[in-house]
């Protein structure tokens, strides 16, 4: 995993503190109230998740999801990167008996490194990403679904980033032009990762 984060060493250094938001705080709630209803369809929420970030597959089922019953009568516009983590999150929270049963693929298998090395800059970092979100989770797993209990751009939420910045250091020494939804996506997604890796060790 260290090897693939180095991949993308000179593209990205730990925003840790992702204190500023850098979008409009309704629009991410509106897209975060979506992910979590995309997630309660849990097969269409893991066909995301199961997709590598930016990639074809992904952005074919974002624009299946894009049309859902989550959105009657209208289309929503938006980047599959910021509805991943709101999905991942739904679905942690339905618990791991519901992951247990689904019958889909439910995670994307991370290229290998000399795959990434040569796949576009902005793929490189986003699986990057996600797969830093992976080592925070299994680093810290309380303190990562401690932050998922937190409403979406509140004070709670910094408060909960904060104790995360000896795990996010331990799992990376680059930082990361990300603001605090995205931040919380990736370890949303990676908290979703590291709880399917418990199911399958455990069956």
């Amino acid at each position: 995993m260290r090897a693939i984060l180095c991949v993308i060493a000179c593209l990205v250094v730990a925003g840790v503190d992702a204190k500023e938001p850098r979008r409009n705080i309704d629009a991410l709630k509106s897209m975060d109230a979506f992910g979590r209803c995309v997630g309660q369809h849990q097969v269409d929420g893991m066909k995301l998740l199961a997709t590598v970030p930016t990639s074809r597959e992904e952005y074919k089922q974002a624009l299946r999801i894009s049309t859902s019953t989550c959105l009657p009568g209208g289309e929503l516009r938006f980047q599959a990167s910021l509805l991943r983590g709101a999905v991942a999150e739904i679905l942690l929270r339905n618990g791991q008996k519901a992951l247990h049963r689904a019958k889909v693929v439910q995670a994307f298998q991370a290229p290998p490194t000399d795959t990434l090395a040569s796949a576009p800059e902005g793929q490189r970092a986003a699986v990057a990403l996600v797969l830093f979100g992976e080592c925070v989770a299994e680093q810290d797993p309380d303190g990562v679904m401690t932050l998922l209990k937190t409403p979406v751009e509140s004070q709670a939420e910094i408060a909960a980033f904060r104790p995360l910045k000896k795990p996010m250091s331990i799992c990376s020494q680059v930082t990361f032009k990300v603001d605090r939804f995205q931040m919380r996506g990736y370890l949303a997604e990676g908290s979703y990762r590291v709880a399917l890796k418990s199911i399958s060790s455990a069956s």
